[in-house]
């Protein structure tokens, strides 16, 4: 709450339900007997009460998030973490946040899994998964790892033959491809001039926009943004070495979707300005 926001911004945070957050803080104004929420705007915000005990606060979060890494170090039980990521995500940072998280708990492994849903991790088809969307479920736990976006991407041969759609509109006319059941098509079909993408990651034709072979339809419009999320089964919520994985990955998945953002809009900024870009 002292970071503003609000008790909805905090409740992403933590993934945690909003009642359960209002119900921490009213809680603890009873046991202080202080006001430490102004509640009469919105978003509610930290009393003068709170700001002068929100130092103590972040003091004792840190030592408890503390308490918790040094129990990880000492634990000597192996355990395995399986992770669904979507097919169409890039893998480099997924890559990267395991090999480093390997130093921060040794004994736990990360086994990979493709393209699961909250339905299959409810159902324990997998421990921990990284979603394209944010589901409405009371049974699990969220957090948010970034937004991300897409561009509608087609072969220079495939819009001399078929022409250059100039508003959406005219896509009517064009055979689209779209994302179908649980797999991407593959950039290499666009390439051989089969129609106008509207569901690629920009991450995957990455190399293929670079060298011309693929190029932005449209640009400035795309399809709506969605926001990726960390799921876990509430179930699970004991499992503190789980627990912290969990909230590491998404921290290292925001990170790394801001990144992508930039250097996404960044590389459709310049290939749009190239000469005689379409």
């Amino acid at each position: 709450l002292g970071e503003g926001g609000g008790f909805k911004a905090a409740s992403i945070r933590l993934g945690l339900d909003l009642p359960a957050c209002t119900r921490l803080v009213q809680k603890l104004e009873e046991e202080l007997h202080l006001q430490l929420i102004e509640r009469g705007v919105r978003p509610a915000r930290l009393s003068e009460t709170g700001e002068f005990l929100l130092p103590a606060a972040r003091a004792l979060a840190q030592s408890y998030e503390n308490a918790l890494n040094r129990a990880i170090l000492y634990s000597d039980r192996d355990i395995t973490v399986r992770l669904s990521v979507p097919v169409n995500s890039p893998r480099a940072s997924i890559s990267d946040f395991i090999g480093r998280y390997a130093a921060a708990d040794p004994h736990l492994r990360i086994e990979i899994r493709s393209d699961l849903t909250h339905a299959d991790l409810l159902e324990g088809r997998c421990d921990l998964a990284l979603l394209p969307y944010r589901p409405d479920s009371k049974e699990l736990l969220l957090w948010s790892a970034g937004r991300s976006f897409n561009a509608l991407l087609a072969s220079p041969e495939y819009l001399r033959r078929r022409g250059i759609p100039r508003a959406p509109a005219d896509l009517a006319g064009h055979d689209l491809i779209i994302r179908s059941a649980d797999f991407y098509p593959q950039a290499s079909c666009l390439v051989k001039g089969e129609g106008i993408a509207v569901s690629l990651s920009i991450a995957v034709c990455r190399q293929d926009i670079e060298s011309g072979r693929l190029v932005p339809v449209l640009p400035g419009w795309h399809r709506p943004e969605w926001e990726m999320t960390v799921a876990t089964a509430k179930s699970q919520a004991g499992n503190f070495r789980l627990m912290n994985c969990a909230r590491a990955f998404a921290a290292s998945e925001s990170r790394a979707a801001q990144q992508r953002r930039r250097e996404n809009a960044e590389l459709l900024a310049r290939i749009s300005g190239r000469p005689g870009a379409i």
